[in-house]
């Protein structure tokens, strides 16, 4: 976590802050989550920002199975954001569900476990194709109603 490298950088006494601290897909994967952003405001200068992205609460319920810990220990959606936001001392500027799409799809599926296991050669990856299209077409037509993931811009209140 970062509260490590917050500790370390006291102990040199040279905490240096932040004008942005990015965090994509990381959020879900705490266990602490309004401990991380404490951590995450220290970090950022008076006038700084995060900006960041988690899985939509709304699309990871067409995926639940694959949605339990270890993998994501929280679920989030634009007032979950905000409230844990406001609460870490953070004002959200922008706030936006990002819209699921055939190349977020191909990612997904190829990044998947699912790919990997399935050995190289022709006709492997032609059925792992097939496979990827079978398990994904229907979360991309269900997910395209809710989008897959939220970015939030937030600076700290003044």
């Amino acid at each position: 976590m970062l509260s490590e490298y917050i500790d370390s950088q006291k102990q040199k006494n040279s905490l240096q802050k932040f004008d942005y601290i990015t965090f994509f897909e990381v959020l879900e994967h705490t266990t602490a989550p309004a401990e991380f952003l404490a951590e995450a405001f220290s970090l950022v200068k008076d006038e700084g920002r995060i900006v960041m992205s988690v899985p939509y609460r709304k699309y990871t319920s067409l995926v639940r199975i694959a949605d339990h810990p270890p993998g994501h220990y929280t679920r989030w959606d634009e007032q979950s954001l905000n409230y844990v936001l406001n609460k870490a001392g953070f004002k959200v500027e922008h706030i936006r569900i990002r819209p699921f799409n055939l190349k977020s799809l191909i990612a997904s599926f190829f990044a998947s476990s699912m790919f990997r296991v399935i050995e190289s050669g022709y006709i492997k990856s032609v059925l792992a194709v097939m496979l990827g299209v079978v398990t994904y077409l229907p979360l991309l037509l269900r997910a395209n109603k809710h989008g897959n993931r939220v970015v939030v811009i937030a600076s700290k209140r003044s």
